[in-house]
């Protein structure tokens, strides 16, 4: 089972290293994908049945991000894990601001009264009724409010409102 997560973790990271194949990419843009990756090689994950994951509710309104203002929401959440050091927060808005929405990956985001708090990405695959949640990531300013436990409930919650059919998830092993 190990391998078969670290072959969706890989291609996630394959996934979104590819946005910045491009003829003419930003150095910044390159730099961010270094520190990204960079980033993922310490992060374990596991696999939970859905259920156990349903607990703990985050009371955040979830929003699929399907165009490039929330790409850039989505890139400024996952960036503030690099807030204490603001070269590379900028150069990993760079990064992931180049996203293209596509539909084997989902981003999503999750707000509190109009506010963006938290951020993930999603890839569902069907065929094995499996949800794999990664870069789950609650802003700096809200980490005292919400947590990560409850944002990946209220994501659950909402594929299986839009009639997904999910029994285990992928998920880092720290939530």
């Amino acid at each position: 089972m190990q391998f078969q997560i670290e072959s969706y973790i890989s291609d996630k990271n394959n996934w979104l290293s590819k946005q910045v194949d491009v003829e003419f990419p930003t150095p910044e843009s390159l730099i961010g994908r270094q520190l990204y990756l960079a980033s993922q090689q310490d992060i374990t994950f596991t696999e939970s049945n859905i259920e156990s994951l349903l607990k703990t509710k985050g009371d955040l309104e979830v929003i699929e991000v399907d165009f490039h203002r929330l790409t850039i929401l989505f890139s400024i959440i996952q960036a503030s894990l690099w807030s204490d050091t603001p070269a590379d927060e900028r150069f990993i808005i760079e990064f992931l601001t180049q996203i293209i929405l596509d539909d084997d990956y989902q981003l999503y985001l999750g707000f509190h009264e109009g506010e963006p708090v938290s951020a993930l990405i999603c890839h569902i695959d069907q065929k094995n009724s499996l949800a794999v949640l990664s870069d789950i990531t609650i802003s700096k300013n809200w980490q005292s409010t919400f947590n990560e436990q409850g944002f990946v409930s209220d994501i659950l919650s909402y594929l299986l409102s839009k009639s997904l059919i999910i029994n285990k998830v992928i998920h880092p092993e720290w939530i």
